[in-house]
Formats: structure tokens, sequence, C-alpha cells
């Protein structure tokens, strides 16, 4: 792997609060293979040569960019979320709330709380 797809895993991790041996946990290896794999030390794992000589012959870069979806942010395979991701979504579902009620608020036609309130 290139060092900007390591910077992203790096970032994704930090944002999501989790740390190298939750994603290990997660993807079922030891928390010294994703070590050397996000530091590129060797036995880290990289782009298999061929694909790396395809990738150089046409002038492309791989990279790494988020999903959308809730599938994506779950990271056990059976389904279940860490207590980083359940955080996360909380938060999430938490401003998308907000986000509505601010909404509804402003909308005089949508019956909103403040609408409703005697002065």
């Amino acid at each position: 792997m290139n060092d900007s797809i390591r910077s992203t895993i790096t970032n994704t991790l930090h944002d999501r609060h989790m740390i190298r041996s939750d994603l290990a946990r997660a993807i079922k290896k030891t928390p010294q293979e994703v070590t050397r794999a996000l530091n590129g030390t060797r036995g880290g794992g990289g782009v298999p040569v061929i694909w790396a000589a395809i990738l150089d012959a046409l002038d492309l870069d791989l990279v790494a960019v988020p999903r959308t979806g809730k599938a994506a942010r779950a990271t056990a395979t059976d389904g279940a979320m860490s207590p980083a991701h359940l955080s996360a979504s909380v938060d999430e579902a938490i401003e998308l709330l907000s986000r509505i009620k601010a909404g509804l608020d402003a909308d005089p036609s949508s019956g909103g709380a403040t609408n409703n309130r005697e002065q």
C-alpha cells in the first residue's frame, strides 16, 4: 500500500475512536500484523507486483475512500458494532434529529415546536 492509503486508514481509525487492536479484532488479524501494514514495514503487506506495474504503466494511484451507508460502518462479521462505531452512530443520529428539529422549528407550515409554543 502507499502512504496515502496508510494515512487515510490511520485518520479513519482516529475519527472512529478506534485503535489498531480494534481494527485487528475486526479483521481477525493480530495487532502486530495491522501495525506492520500501517507502518509499511517488512511483512506488512503491499500491492502485488503485477498490480503495481499496471498502476505505474497507466499512471494511476491506488486510493482509499470512505464508503457510505450503515453496512460500511459495521466492523464485526456478526453484525455487531464496536463501542466506537456505536458511539459514532449515536452521535450521527443525534445530529440528524437536531437538524430535523431545527428545520421543523424554522418552517411555519410544519407546525413545529416553536410554532406551537404559547408566548
